[in-house]
């Protein structure tokens, strides 16, 4: 029955065949995007992704997961459980590197190619038992849903099969990978050249997890001591920190395999290590290239933490390791595992909330770091948690019982308790404590304020003026912000304050310290609080309350007749923020004290509080430079503290400038000093010249340049010209963070000025050529013009950096200069004769015709083709908007060869740059852009488009492989 107007829609297996050409292929979903459909419906995002992991995202053992339902259409690759069916659930996963085509051949029984043709037919379908998984790291067999394939046909592994698995497991773990011949730092570079295993990493995954599934997954407990003593037996053949390395890799599923022997294995080590402490303390590279095997272990830890048999074992183990204070580079530590297990607020662990107190007490009282980590648990000591612990993906863990309010209350409590009872008379842990308090309960801050009293009459003055400070800021704090959330009520400040003043120092020249303190945040008592709506003007009046209590303060202790020298000696000894300013300002009444000079002079043996004591002086015009400088003189040797003096000076009169009077050894350390040089606005114009010819003279690279930047608005720009092109004669320290910034400005001036000047302009490029490591190429705009118009200093380089035709020998000279001059060549990223976005093909053919006979003179012609490629493909878009612009298209049509064309689409695509990956949608978007180039061309310059479309088929291949990727992997 014809039915008018109807649309009707044929879908194809597919394994059936489809002779229509214009078919729409359904692709298979991401498994990202399967994963935010589960989130959707309200799975959880671990579960969703598990529930993925498992299947593939495949539709039948999904809906059976997401059902719970049965198989009710038993799949012949059931029916038929032949010996290369269970060779496959036994591997689980595999490559088909030689060693993992001869351990499944052994327990097929059959040749791989044989296996192959089998699981064959088992891979496109409804419900296939195996899937091809295609990634960055190669492609590989593995059962579809692991779980699924278990329950149906492990009741057909018998006793033979399952022994020769057990011997070739422990074959094919026990042999170390290649890449740990290298030294650990090594190990990022060396994954690209080192040997490939012979036995893939992907295999021996597989092989563990079938033991995980064998014993506990399928419940059979009979073969758990097998596998405890064949996992024991890995182990005892770690003797070395490279051995541990590469056991580490594979630790956590050994450890849901058999965590008793994973465990003994961990304990034996704290008793003797073996290297196990070495790979914790390995310095193996930085943040980007680092492996950091250790965190695998870590990983195996955190599972026997969500184990009631095994979390207090664990959690000792953790101590333990955490003793020996070593140094991580990231964030995951024992101590970030201890963090997360007595975090009061939640419950990670297999722990009831009585455990966790107790082994916190234990802990404290038997382990040095361990009061730091408890303290840090007190409240608003740990505001977020940055990671939940590593779960075993089919042993069951206990769960963490869930948490109600008073038992958090509760754990608050003890912890501060047990902190209070370890904290004896260290002030620093009772600043700690002090830090935490304030979110107790009135009462509890009482009584932790009777037991910091009594402590304190046992302390050094020196640690009670800290605690008493501390406590002041608090006030202070609280009293500023008092319109805050988080601020106490002044009846609690109250006590605060009752409790400071309780705090007695027998040495009362202590209770001044704080005078010291910096202005920002000077700890007044009773300050006028903040407001944002007068913000300015209560700073200015908290900043007359700061010089009226510290005028008061003073004045006190001059009426004591307390002791000036033992006062600056306590500050410096303390290290407070403004000693010798507060000394000038206020005790000295902004006048030159010889005494209080002096006794700075002997106590602060590093000068910075004699410098803030005579800046502020010299500021407001009380002192005589010249004169301190020989009073520093006479008293001391400290040439640091004699530079510092001499650059406060504002230089007016070169010829009468301090600096001209001194040695040698102070002008180099006084031109080269981190600090701008400070001219006054009076200064003639000769002082900017002498300062320029003084800092070449005993200057750094860095402050020449720092100098030439402050005043090229002072000079002229020949000037500034010919005191630049002097940078090549200064000794090139390491560059700061400045130092780019400086010479992208100076050069940045001369360039506008002297582009079109051809002699300038080649002096200009030598000197962006010697700093071709700091600036980019985009600055350095002679040298730019210099390769466009002529090809000579390409050339040249191209001679340095590769082999002539003749296989002339490399020494080590050459070596090492080809070495020096390569990041430039690189850099170099240009079209040829390009000039403002316009290519003229009479110039172009030009430069390309020289280029050409420069590298036959070099005997270096067959790099022609590649060279020029890679040059081209930064030609200038064409007049009709696409690329390269017509006269780079009518050279390409000219010189064409495979070598040009290769050499420009690397290029091309290496213009792209760091990008996200997105299943290949963008790289879609790419090959549409590049295949309509290519078509826009192909009538007029078919070489042209022959390398668009061949960029373009790229993109469209990285397009699919990406789409596959996220298919098989996230």
């Amino acid at each position: 029955m014809v039915i008018p107007n109807n649309t009707n829609i044929f879908i194809y297996g597919e394994d059936e065949p489809c002779y229509t050409q214009n078919k729409l292929v359904l692709r298979k979903r991401t498994k990202r995007n399967i994963i935010d459909s589960l989130e959707e419906l309200g799975i959880d995002a671990n579960e969703a992704y598990k529930m993925v992991d498992n299947t593939h995202g495949l539709y039948v053992p999904l809906k059976k997961k997401l059902f719970d339902g049965a198989m009710y259409d038993k799949p012949d690759w059931i029916e038929g459980h032949s010996d290369v069916v269970i060779a496959a659930l036994l591997c689980g996963k595999w490559t088909e590197a030689t060693g993992d085509v001869l351990v499944f051949e052994e327990l097929s029984g059959k040749a791989y190619s044989d296996c192959k043709k089998e699981l064959g037919k088992y891979l496109h379908r409804e419900n296939p038992y195996i899937v091809s998984n295609n990634s960055y790291r190669g492609s590989n067999m593995q059962l579809a849903s692991v779980e699924d394939a278990w329950e149906e046909l492990d009741l057909y592994i018998n006793d033979e099969m399952w022994d020769k698995f057990i011997s070739l497991f422990y074959e094919v773990l026990i042999e170390s990978e290649p890449i740990f011949e290298y030294p650990f730092e090594k190990h990022f570079e060396a994954s690209i050249y080192a040997k490939k295993p012979e036995w893939s990493p992907t295999l021996k995954k597989g092989m563990i997890r079938t033991l995980i599934m064998r014993a506990y997954y399928r419940g059979h407990e009979e073969n758990q001591k097998q596998i405890d003593n064949i996992v024991a037996k890995v182990l005892d053949t770690i003797t070395s920190k490279e051995r541990w390395g590469y056991i580490s890799q594979y630790l956590p599923e050994l450890c849901e395999a058999s965590p008793e022997s994973v465990l003994r294995k961990l304990e034996s080590e704290i008793e003797v290590s073996q290297g196990l402490i070495d790979l914790f303390a390995e310095k193996d590279g930085d943040f980007m290239t680092s492996r950091h095997y250790y965190t695998n272990v870590l990983w195996a830890v955190e599972q026997l933490i969500q184990q009631k048999k095994y979390v207090a074992r664990a959690l000792e183990w953790l101590w333990e390791i955490d003793s020996h204070n070593i140094k991580f580079s990231i964030n995951n530590s024992p101590k970030g595992v201890l963090d997360v297990v007595f975090c009061a607020w939640i419950n990670e662990s297999a722990l009831t909330v009585e455990q966790k107190i107790e082994l916190a007490r234990s802990a404290i009282e038997r382990y040095p770091n361990a009061w730091d980590v408890i303290a840090s648990k007190l409240p608003h000591g740990t505001s977020s948690i940055c990671s939940t612990l590593n779960t075993p993906k089919y042993r069951r863990i206990d769960e963490p019982e869930e948490l109600y309010v008073h038992e958090v209350n509760k754990t608050y409590i003890e912890y501060l308790r047990m902190c209070i009872d370890r904290a004896y008379t260290g002030a620093d842990r009772w600043i700690k404590i002090l830090q935490h308090v304030k979110s107790y309960d009135i009462n509890i801050q009482k009584e932790v304020f009777e037991k910091l009293v009594f402590i304190c009459k046992k302390m050094s003055d020196e640690e009670k003026i800290r605690i008493k400070n501390e406590i002041r800021y608090e006030i202070f704090r609280h009293r500023y912000f008092e319109d805050a959330d988080w601020s106490m009520p002044q009846e609690v400040l109250s006590e605060y304050e009752c409790v400071m003043n309780k705090i007695v120092v027998g040495e009362k020249i202590y209770d001044y310290l704080y005078i010291f303190s910096h202005v920002y945040d000077f700890p007044l008592l009773n300050p006028i609080p903040y407001s944002k709506e007068e913000n300015t003007e209560i700073h200015n009046q908290n900043y007359i309350l700061r010089e009226e209590e510290i005028n008061e303060r003073i004045k006190k202790f001059k009426e004591k007749g307390y002791s000036i020298d033992r006062l600056i000696q306590l500050a410096v000894k303390e290290k407070y923020d403004v000693v010798g300013e507060v000394l000038a300002q206020f005790y000295c009444d902004g006048l030159f004290d010889e005494k209080v000079f002096c006794s700075l002079m002997e106590n602060d043996k590093e000068g910075k509080y004699v410098y803030d004591y005579v800046s502020y002086l010299y500021r407001k015009g009380i002192v005589d430079l010249s004169e301190v400088i020989e009073k520093v003189k006479s008293i001391s040797d400290n040439k640091n503290l004699l530079t510092n003096l001499i650059s406060l000076e504002l230089v007016e009169n070169y010829e009468n400038a301090l600096i001209v009077k001194e040695n040698e050894d102070i002008k180099k350390m006084y031109w080269s000093r981190n600090g701008r040089l400070r001219i006054s606005d009076k200064a003639e114009h000769g002082v900017f010249i002498w300062a320029i010819n003084e800092c070449k003279k005993y200057g750094s690279f860095n402050t020449y340049l720092e100098l030439l930047y402050d005043i090229k608005d002072k000079i002229s720009v020949q000037e500034l010209y010919k005191a630049t092109l002097e940078i090549s004669d200064i000794k090139s320290d390491v560059a700061s963070s400045m130092t780019d910034y400086y010479l992208k400005e100076i050069f940045n001036i001369l360039q506008q000025t002297f582009i079109d000047d051809d002699e300038k302009c080649a002096e200009l490029a030598t000197l962006e050529w010697m700093c071709r490591n700091v600036l980019e190429w985009e600055y350095m705009k002679c040298m730019q013009k210099i390769m466009k118009d002529d090809p000579t200093f390409y050339a040249l380089l191209v001679s340095i950096i590769y082999k002539a035709d003749d296989n002339e020998n490399i020494d080590e000279e050459k070596r090492k200069l080809a070495n020096k001059v390569y990041s430039g060549f690189d850099k170099a990223k240009f079209c040829p004769t390009e000039k403002e976005g316009e290519v003229i093909y009479e110039n172009l053919k030009k430069w390309i015709e020289k280029f050409k006979e420069l590298l036959i003179n070099q005997k270096q012609e067959r790099l022609f083709g590649n060279l020029v490629g890679r040059l081209l493909a930064y030609s200038p878009i064409g007049e009709d908007g696409y690329s390269p612009c017509e006269a780079v298209r009518m050279v390409i049509e000219e010189y064409y060869t495979d070598s040009l064309k290769t050499a420009y689409v690397v290029a091309e695509e290496n213009k792209r740059g760091v990008h996200t990956v997105d299943a290949g949608k963008s790289e879609l978007i790419l090959h549409q852009r590049y295949q309509k180039n290519a078509e826009a061309l192909q009538e007029r310059y078919p070489y042209t488009a022959d390398i668009y479309f061949a960029i373009s088929d790229n993109y469209k291949r990285e397009a699919e492989y990406e789409r596959k990727r996220a298919e098989d992997e996230w």
